[in-house]
């Protein structure tokens, strides 16, 4: 245990340079064989072993020149050898402190340790691996938080610490734990499983295992074998399995990624754990918190669900950490809890604002022109690719843009709230998002040519951690005196709130 007057530098875990080395050829060791396979007798094997002891010695350079210390104020980490980095954090700015953990690092009780601030689009650092017992006092010394804290699943004592402790009777309070049937309904959204079959397509394409004539003709001659009624029933099923497998292949994602996926309040924090294989863990500070983003997919409004996105002011480029605390901050939730969760998130945020003020009156009129020239532009792709046939394709893309056209139309509103703004749009994916006046770092007002000549603007709202939440609040089509007045409130807003460390705009 690092002690509490102790600020001499701090070295990485011993055995952070096997963990990383072995999790690196854990990682490789599935396209190192494909290329061995695909490139009998060539070089590849004696550069593959090579990339292996560049990235072991690369790792013990990393251990070796990692350093790490405190201050009254501040933590300082070193790095280098020959280009040497040293960068302060002051604890202020510190917004997260993140851990993941693979199941090698939870065996050794080992974690990367990721801080996050609201100065870049990646964590300001990332030291991997520290013990425990060494996060632990880093929380505390940063953050504040109690040393029992912080331990991996652990429970923090009630009364203890500035941070954690809370009000009312917060401590390690659990607000939301997803069951396995409920994973299972999140991983039926096929958006996962065709990423991965797109990347095997890619791969397959880059080795030119799609144009290898001999397999190609062979599949084609068995095909025609079966005669034109079966052949086309054989498509079918095919294209059935296909579906059934990429289905099966985003269930078993989801299932791997948020495995015992539990939120929790923790006085001021809120905390997230979550993963099978790899465990993320996310302490979110509530005061922190920017902007929250209330979704729902088309198959969740059937089974009357949400999900819950958070954008905070650290770390918004971060794609891996972006996924575990901000997309998927409640992945799955029942829509009758929704007001009840975000009571212990942000009451302040209001995603359910008595009046709703609609766009501009020709905004369905917009609408509708666009989908009409998006469907006409479908069609005519497809009469090229399959002529003459694809034109019967412009039956299916014209009432399917204007549907489209129409909802979205009727859906897009925003509304003022009491200190702030919240937008709602979408069809398929309906979402509604809202944040507050304190919280906003920019307001842009644009009008492109079309918007001109239709007398209408838009009106774009920036946070600190603007875009891991994907729902931004961009209000289109809005009449232009409207979104004039509009941006000057909001602005107004803006002026009036306190930069951090007290200082206002100005």
């Amino acid at each position: 245990m690092i002690g509490i007057d102790d600020d001499r530098p701090h070295r990485l875990h011993p055995l952070s340079v096997p963990v990383c080395v072995g999790v690196q050829a854990a990682k490789l060791i599935g396209p190192f064989l494909l290329v061995v396979w695909l490139a009998k007798g060539s070089a590849w094997e004696r550069w593959a072993l090579l990339f292996v002891v560049l990235d072991t010695l690369y790792e013990a350079l990393a251990y070796f020149t990692t350093r790490y210390r405190f201050t009254a104020t501040e933590i300082v980490v070193r790095r280098g050898l020959i280009f040497r980095s040293e960068r302060h954090i002051p604890f202020a700015r510190v917004q997260n402190i993140d851990l993941v953990q693979n199941p090698i690092e939870r065996r050794l009780k080992l974690a990367e340790v990721r801080l996050e601030t609201a100065s870049g689009e990646a964590p300001e650092a990332i030291l991997r691996d520290l013990s425990l017992d060494a996060v632990a006092e880093m929380r505390r010394r940063v953050l504040g938080m109690p040393l029992d804290a912080t331990a991996a699943g652990g429970e923090p004592p009630a009364g203890a610490g500035p941070r954690g402790a809370g009000a009312g009777g917060h401590e390690g309070r659990t607000l939301v734990r997803l069951r396995t049937r409920e994973l299972v309904a999140l991983g039926l959204a096929p958006r996962r499983g065709m990423a991965i079959v797109g990347v095997l397509t890619g791969a397959a394409w880059e080795l030119d295992l799609l144009d290898r004539s001999a397999v190609t003709d062979r599949i084609e001659s068995w095909w025609l074998s079966f005669g034109a009624p079966h052949a086309l029933l054989l498509t079918a099923l095919v294209a059935a399995a296909a579906i059934v497998a990429f289905l099966l292949v985003s269930v078993a994602w989801t299932i791997v990624h948020l495995h015992g996926f539990r939120l929790e309040r923790r006085g001021e924090d809120l905390h997230l754990e979550c993963g099978l294989v790899t465990r993320r863990t996310a302490t979110i500070p509530r005061r922190r918190i920017q902007l929250v983003s209330v979704r729902a997919t088309l198959l969740q409004r059937w089974l009357r669900c949400v999900s819950i996105r958070v954008e905070t002011a650290g770390g918004i480029g971060d794609k891996e950490a972006d996924t575990t605390s901000r997309r998927w901050f409640v992945p799955w939730l029942p829509a009758a809890r929704v007001c009840e969760i975000l009571a212990e998130v942000r009451p302040d945020f209001d995603v359910e604002p008595p009046a709703w003020m609609r766009t501009a009156p020709q905004t369905r009129r917009r609408m509708m022109r666009k989908a009409i020239l998006v469907s006409l532009l479908l069609t005519l792709g497809a009469a090229a690719i399959v002529p003459p046939w694809g034109l019967a394709a412009g039956a299916v893309f014209l009432p399917l843009a204007l549907w489209h056209a129409t909802v979205a139309a009727r859906i897009l509103a925003y509304a003022r709230t009491a200190g702030g703004v919240a937008f709602r749009s979408g069809a398929w994916t309906r979402a509604v998002s809202a944040t507050r006046g304190e919280n906003v770092q920019a307001v842009l007002l644009s009008e492109s040519p079309f918007d001109r000549r239709w007398a209408m603007a838009s009106l774009r709202v920036d946070t600190a951690g603007a875009g891991p939440a994907g729902h931004r609040i961009d209000i289109p089509y809005l009449e232009r005196d409207v979104a004039a007045r509009l941006y000057d409130d909001l602005a107004a807003e803006a002026g009036r709130s306190p930069l951090p460390g007290g200082k206002r705009p100005g």
